[in-house]
């Protein structure tokens, strides 16, 4: 399991192409801003 965030090096070409040699990696994105994702935030 891979989780990343929208970050430019998340999105390029190495990315992809770690991804495609290993598929039984699962990506799971997160979205680029979510305050009930930061609870410091919520103080």
């Amino acid at each position: 399991m891979v989780i990343i965030d929208n970050a430019p090096w998340h999105r390029g070409r190495l990315m992809t192409a770690v991804l495609e040699a290993h598929p039984h990696l699962e990506l799971y994105r997160l979205p680029s801003y979510n305050p009930q994702l930061n609870v410091i935030e919520r103080l």
